[in-house]
Protein backbone atom coordinates (compact mmCIF):
# COMPACT_ATOMS: atom_id res chain seq x y z
CA UNK A 1 0.00 0.00 0.00
CA UNK A 2 1.25 3.27 -0.88
CA UNK A 3 1.37 6.10 1.72
CA UNK A 4 1.83 9.96 1.33
CA UNK A 5 4.62 11.78 2.95
CA UNK A 6 4.31 14.05 6.20
CA UNK A 7 3.74 17.31 5.41
CA UNK A 8 4.03 19.86 8.53
CA UNK A 9 2.56 22.78 6.74
CA UNK A 10 1.50 24.25 3.19
CA UNK A 11 4.43 25.00 1.91
CA UNK A 12 5.84 21.38 0.77
CA UNK A 13 2.41 20.36 -0.45
CA UNK A 14 1.58 22.08 -3.63
CA UNK A 15 4.44 20.79 -5.64
CA UNK A 16 3.00 16.87 -4.49
CA UNK A 17 -0.20 18.23 -5.23
CA UNK A 18 0.77 19.46 -8.68
CA UNK A 19 2.42 15.99 -9.49
CA UNK A 20 -0.64 13.41 -9.56
CA UNK A 21 2.47 10.24 -10.19
CA UNK A 22 2.76 11.01 -6.34
CA UNK A 23 -0.84 11.09 -5.07
CA UNK A 24 -2.88 9.06 -7.75
CA UNK A 25 -1.74 5.35 -6.22
CA UNK A 26 -2.42 6.31 -2.67
CA UNK A 27 -5.72 7.65 -3.76
CA UNK A 28 -6.38 3.92 -5.79
CA UNK A 29 -5.35 2.62 -2.27
CA UNK A 30 -7.92 4.19 -0.31
CA UNK A 31 -10.40 3.66 -2.53
CA UNK A 32 -9.96 -0.09 -2.75
CA UNK A 33 -9.99 -0.39 1.14
CA UNK A 34 -13.05 0.90 1.24
CA UNK A 35 -14.56 -1.19 -1.82
CA UNK A 36 -14.72 0.91 -4.15
CA UNK A 37 -12.50 1.14 -7.67
CA UNK A 38 -10.35 3.13 -9.60
CA UNK A 39 -8.81 1.88 -13.16
CA UNK A 40 -9.73 5.46 -14.58
CA UNK A 41 -8.97 7.86 -11.99
CA UNK A 42 -10.11 11.84 -13.21
CA UNK A 43 -7.77 14.29 -11.55
CA UNK A 44 -9.08 17.65 -10.45
CA UNK A 45 -6.76 19.79 -10.75
CA UNK A 46 -7.91 23.02 -9.03
CA UNK A 47 -8.76 23.28 -5.43
CA UNK A 48 -6.70 23.08 -1.85
CA UNK A 49 -6.48 19.30 -1.49
CA UNK A 50 -6.10 15.92 -3.80
CA UNK A 51 -9.31 15.30 -5.75
CA UNK A 52 -9.86 12.35 -7.91
CA UNK A 53 -13.45 10.99 -9.67
CA UNK A 54 -13.42 7.63 -9.45
CA UNK A 55 -14.89 4.94 -11.56
CA UNK A 56 -17.86 5.18 -9.87
CA UNK A 57 -19.80 8.06 -9.35
CA UNK A 58 -18.35 9.20 -6.41
CA UNK A 59 -15.07 11.51 -5.96
CA UNK A 60 -12.05 10.67 -3.47
CA UNK A 61 -11.21 14.16 -1.67
CA UNK A 62 -7.74 13.59 0.69
CA UNK A 63 -7.14 16.35 3.12
CA UNK A 64 -3.60 16.74 4.32
CA UNK A 65 -3.68 16.76 7.99
CA UNK A 66 -2.32 20.42 8.81
CA UNK A 67 -6.08 21.22 6.98
CA UNK A 68 -8.08 18.77 9.61
CA UNK A 69 -10.39 21.97 10.34
CA UNK A 70 -11.42 22.89 6.47
CA UNK A 71 -12.49 18.81 6.35
CA UNK A 72 -14.69 19.26 9.66
CA UNK A 73 -15.89 22.17 8.17
CA UNK A 74 -17.02 20.99 5.10
CA UNK A 75 -17.84 17.70 6.73
CA UNK A 76 -20.90 19.72 9.10
CA UNK A 77 -21.62 22.08 6.36
CA UNK A 78 -22.66 19.12 4.07
CA UNK A 79 -24.31 17.53 7.24
CA UNK A 80 -26.40 20.48 7.36
CA UNK A 81 -27.21 21.01 3.53
CA UNK A 82 -28.11 17.91 3.10
CA UNK A 83 -32.61 17.36 1.96
CA UNK A 84 -32.47 21.33 2.90
CA UNK A 85 -31.46 22.74 -0.75
CA UNK A 86 -33.42 21.73 -4.49
CA UNK A 87 -29.53 21.48 -5.49
CA UNK A 88 -28.25 18.24 -5.04
CA UNK A 89 -25.75 18.14 -1.98
CA UNK A 90 -22.40 16.07 -2.00
CA UNK A 91 -22.79 12.68 0.45
CA UNK A 92 -20.09 11.37 2.27
CA UNK A 93 -20.02 7.67 1.98
CA UNK A 94 -16.80 6.75 3.52
CA UNK A 95 -14.32 8.52 5.74
CA UNK A 96 -11.21 7.60 7.90
CA UNK A 97 -7.90 8.81 8.38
Amino acid sequence: MHGLPHFADYTSFPAFRADPSRWVPVAADIARSHGFTCAEPHIFSTGTNLVVGLDEPLILKIFPPFLRSQFASERAALAQLRGRLTVPIPEMVAEGE
